[in-house]
């Protein structure tokens, strides 16, 4: 082989290279975010998708006093020389549901969904109510491409009596909050 030809081989050779890692690049890119930018994600696709947070329950046993919600502490008056500013309210977040019901598999009620915000921290609560029993699931939502992730949010049988809950998945952060439409899960 003469050195011209030689040449040429590694210059094909280099090219090819790096068109393959261009390609790579895009590939990546591409399958970040959504092709369409109306798309939003709707779960991993399996019937019970992982949690991207850590998980924090308040799963009480549902009894007859169950269903009272406990009020946040009230916020302390100024005292003289504070200088505690009003908080700003909240700005809306709309919540979106992407599943919800009941997985028989994992023998509990689930929820999962997508905050459309990107903030650093918040957090997903799923609230189950039926009748006076209320039970609350929270979970830290994650940042994504350009929304907060809930993952998955469940309560499990053991704290459930059968019949039909109410489902709500709300989020809130220290500058937004949401909530999406109650949803039916017919408990088994």
């Amino acid at each position: 082989m003469s050195s011209g030809s030689r040449r040429t081989a590694v210059v094909v050779v280099v090219l090819v290279a790096a068109l393959v890692a261009v390609a790579a690049v895009f590939a990546v890119v591409a399958l970040q975010r959504p092709a369409d930018p109306d798309v939003r994600p709707t779960g991993t696709g399996s019937a019970s998708p992982t949690p991207t947070g850590s998980r924090t329950a308040a799963v009480p046993e549902p009894s007859p006093t169950t269903g009272t919600t406990q009020q946040p502490p009230a916020t302390p008056e100024p005292t003289a020389g504070s200088t505690t500013e009003p908080s700003k309210p909240l700005a809306p977040a709309a919540v979106t549901l992407t599943f919800s019901g009941w997985d028989a598999a994992a023998g509990a009620a689930v929820v999962g969904g997508f905050v459309e915000v990107l903030e650093p921290a918040g957090s997903c609560r799923l609230t189950l109510s039926r009748g006076s029993s209320e039970i609350t699931t929270v979970v830290a939502a994650s940042p994504d491409a350009t929304t907060m992730a809930c993952g998955e949010l469940s309560v499990p049988r053991t704290a459930l009596t059968t019949g039909s809950w109410q489902a709500v998945l709300s989020y809130s952060s220290a500058t937004s909050a949401g909530s999406a439409p109650a949803v039916t899960i017919e408990v088994p």
